[in-house]
């Protein structure tokens, strides 16, 4: 986990040299990085874009003017910064959800690494 989280932050240059970097993680997630949000249900494969706000080893708070969120729910979750998309995925189960206005927060805790999904 540690390196995944090591690789997507040298991608995207979000570690620097010495700094004490659990902290640097979870204070420097840029408004602009969204991440694509895959499931599947009876009626096949649905995705959506959201917007990733705050993360750290554990998981990571999201929000998404999308109405389909429940708590349990599995995602695959694609992060793409200024057009770059990942060619790495990581299936999240959707740990808790809060409305606010328009959109919705929830909460994802990551459990593995996945293939890209073809949708």
């Amino acid at each position: 986990m540690r390196n995944l989280i090591r690789m997507i932050l040298d991608h995207f240059q979000w570690w620097p040299e010495g700094a004490n970097q659990r902290k640097f993680f979870r204070l420097r997630v840029p408004n602009e990085v969204t991440v694509d949000l895959v499931y599947e249900d009876d009626k096949g494969m649905h995705s959506y874009s959201a917007r990733l706000v705050d993360v750290s080893e554990a998981g990571a708070q999201i929000v998404t003017n999308h109405g389909r969120v429940e708590k349990g729910m599995i995602f695959v979750i694609k992060s793409s910064n200024k057009g770059y998309i990942s060619t790495m995925s990581q299936e999240a189960e959707v740990m808790w959800v809060l409305k606010e206005g328009a959109a919705m927060r929830f909460g994802v805790k990551y459990t593995q690494l996945v293939d890209t999904p073809k949708f």
